[in-house]
């Protein structure tokens, strides 16, 4: 929009840098949920039946071996956000606890 010299008003300006700007911080937190979602879906895939079992064990989601094991075949994405906030803490625990370990592995 062009005011009567032929430059932008800056009512015109501000409102569209503000759109502009509230449409990026969307779209990269729309990016960041994505990439953490493709990535935690891939590493749930990595991990062995048994493994997912082990984690969904300690994350509290599941209370009986043929519920678990249903639950291990299931898609990251299938599972709430507070079941994959739980199963992330206790990946995360786990990690954590692994690190401590030398005399095991040799």
């Amino acid at each position: 929009m062009a005011g009567s010299d032929g430059k932008r008003s800056d009512l015109f300006v501000n409102t569209y840098r503000k759109k502009l700007t509230d449409l990026r911080s969307q779209i990269h937190q729309q990016m960041i949920y994505t990439d953490g979602l493709v990535g935690a879906t891939k590493d749930w895939l990595d991990l062995s039946a048994g493994e997912r079992i082990c984690l969904l064990l300690l994350a509290g989601v599941g209370d009986d071996l043929g519920k678990l094991a249903r639950l291990a075949k299931k898609d990251w994405r299938e599972f709430t956000h507070p079941e994959r906030d739980a199963i992330a803490a206790a990946a995360h625990e786990l990690k954590h606890s692994f690190m401590n370990i030398h005399c095991l592995t040799l």
